[in-house]
């Protein structure tokens, strides 16, 4: 699970476990952001993206999850 959604800036995870890469993309395709979650934080930083909708890629070792993100 992902939260809050809408968001303005932070965007939290409800586990971190198994996460190793997150992939942020415009609903065209582009991908404008790749990382990974370092030091055990639950989040991701989204203040730098315009508002609009995106979508997020959670990939893992045994799951890709794509869900679909209002940043505000």
């Amino acid at each position: 699970v992902v939260y809050p959604n809408p968001t303005e800036d932070k965007l939290y995870f409800s586990t971190v476990n198994g996460i190793s890469k997150v992939t942020i993309s415009t609903t065209q395709g582009s991908t404008i952001s790749v990382s990974t979650l370092k030091d055990n934080k639950n989040y991701i930083d989204l203040s730098g993206l315009k508002t609009g909708v995106y979508f997020i890629k959670i990939k893992g070792d045994k799951f890709n999850i794509t869900k679909k993100i209002v940043k505000k």
